[in-house]
């Protein structure tokens, strides 16, 4: 009997008195949504109706009642598992007042999920950005950008008109004074990507917390904190802060090329060649992907107006495969159209395939830059945390619920793993064949110490060499007229110094002078 009133319903919990609440918009089917800030935290959780319905009437602590007041008020028809759902939500995140604290992660495990993105705060920007901004009021206006746009255009035609100008200087930037060039053009770069963050942040109200160093995969790259961007109800500000970087680097691009295009060669040229190229690769290639947690990414979660882009994806595309490889028939994570919901699976598609080849070159790079007991480590390290583990949860997932999985479906991926295994271990050919190609044991390069020509080549396969036999005959034009002029001037001074030792009279230091020209 004691046991059974002890286990009688928990105390309902009471929310965190620091906690606050912002109109965040409507999301894409028109409903209203709330942002609940975690100032403590500095983090912020997106809400629908439901929910916000739900915390105005918390106070009634009773999953039923609440249940049953927002189905009298509103259009909605909430169940009280809704309500103990949104409730086991608050918990998880620590919202609650009654909530257990996360045990603290061991230091291994935090440098295993952490070691290839570590941030370090430097400054606090928001006096000095507040003060820079009336200074720098034109870089927002329309002409300058149309004036940018000309500029990129100019550029990038008249840099293709003198393109074996930029493949010479890409060659010469492969020594060591091309890679400090390039390491101080990322630099300044980057530099101008998160300053453009800051300043449209700070043009549109947003407080920028801190900015500083990120250690990607243990090289600096610098960082600004815009997380208070999530305060902006109209997703085009929130687009316009997570573009601003991109923007300042092809602005910076632009100018630099059109520069380049005009200017001599010397010192000034070859830093804006570094600069543009710098930009123009970079922006193009890592910042405007949005397969990974870049500016891209946020770039195209505020443009659809969906956050949470890669985990709603992700979520849908999970469902996808779940019904289509198991057979398993789960609701829907949320309601969508069929179109959108598509572009969602393929997209989440695209960035696993992409997360995979870009985590296992990460890997090679890691091994190859350490020495080679700690290479391979990290090697391994690398596989098994981003790539190993969340298909081992997929996995997981499919193992607990194997029950659930038709019996005919069984059957079927049965008959599937046996005929690939019949595949992969018979051997259909008693033999392979492919090309090859016969290489010499030892090769000797052989350079002519002149430009030549090639008069004469007597080589033919098979054929045996002697010793002593000549094999390829060259003649050198500029060679030989050099030679021919040496022998006139030779034959010049002959004569000039024997006519001067024929002479019957003349001074010492003449006749020693014609002994020098006859020897030269």
């Amino acid at each position: 009997m004691l046991s059974h009133a002890a286990a009688g319903p928990a105390p309902w919990p009471s929310l965190r008195e620091e906690l606050q609440i912002h109109a965040a918009g409507a999301n894409r089917d028109g409903s209203p949504a709330w942002h609940i800030c975690d100032p403590v935290r500095n983090l912020f959780f997106r809400i629908g109706w439901l929910e916000f319905e739900i915390l105005q009437r918390w106070r009634l602590a009773d999953p039923q009642r609440i249940a049953r007041e927002v189905a009298d008020a509103t259009t909605l028809a909430p169940a009280p598992d809704d309500v103990d759902g949104f409730r086991s939500f608050l918990e998880r995140h620590q919202l609650l007042s009654a909530a257990r604290q996360k045990a603290p992660m061991p230091l291994w495990r935090w440098l295993l999920n952490n070691y290839l993105f570590i941030r370090i705060p430097l400054v606090r920007p928001a006096q000095w950005l507040q003060r820079l901004l009336p200074w720098v009021g034109w870089l927002f206006t329309r002409w300058f950008a149309g004036l940018s746009a000309l500029a990129a255009v100019g550029g990038l035609v008249l840099a293709a008109r003198q393109w074996d100008t930029v493949e010479a200087n890409l060659r010469g930037a492969l020594s060591w004074d091309g890679v400090v060039g390039f390491a101080g053009a990322l630099i300044v770069s980057k530099l101008l990507h998160e300053l453009g963050h800051a300043l449209v942040s700070t043009k549109l109200g947003v407080g920028v917390g801190h900015m500083g160093v990120a250690l990607l995969v243990m090289w600096p790259m610098a960082y600004t904190d815009t997380g208070e961007s999530w305060k902006l109800e109209r997703s085009r500000h929130r687009f316009a802060i997570a573009s601003a970087g991109i923007a300042s680097e092809l602005v910076l691009a632009a100018w630099s090329t059109l520069l380049w295009a005009f200017l001599p060669d010397g010192d000034l040229r070859s830093a804006l060649f570094f600069l543009a190229t710098t930009a123009w690769v970079m922006t193009l290639l890592i910042n405007a992907s949005p397969f990974m947690r870049f500016d891209g990414y946020y770039m195209l979660a505020d443009a659809i107006d969906f956050p949470g882009l890669h985990e709603r994806a992700g979520q849908q595309a999970r469902h996808f495969l779940r019904r289509w490889l198991l057979g398993l028939d789960d609701p829907l994570p949320e309601t969508l159209s069929t179109g959108f919901r598509r572009l969602l699976i393929a997209f989440a598609f695209a960035t696993w395939l992409y997360r995979l080849v870009l985590f296992v070159g990460i890997a090679l790079v890691v091994y190859h830059a350490f020495f080679k007991a700690l290479g391979v480590f990290l090697f391994f390290v690398e596989i098994a945390v981003f790539v190993g583990r969340p298909v081992m949860a997929e996995l997981r997932v499919w193992r607990e619920r194997r029950a659930e999985i038709p019996r005919r479906r069984k059957r079927g991926w049965l008959l599937a793993a046996v005929a690939g295994g019949l595949v992969l271990w018979l051997p259909w050919h008693a033999s392979i064949s492919a090309p090859g190609v016969i290489k010499a044991g030892s090769e000797q390069p052989v350079y002519s110490p002149f430009a030549a020509r090639v008069t004469a080549l007597d080589i033919a396969d098979g054929a045996d060499v002697q010793p002593g036999r000549e094999l390829l005959m060259l003649d050198a034009p500029t060679q030989a007229e050099e030679r021919d002029k040496a022998r006139a001037l030779a034959l010049a001074y002959t004569r000039a110094a024997r006519g001067a030792l024929g002479l019957e009279e003349g001074p010492a230091a003449q006749l020693a002078v014609a002994e020098q020209q006859a020897s030269r």
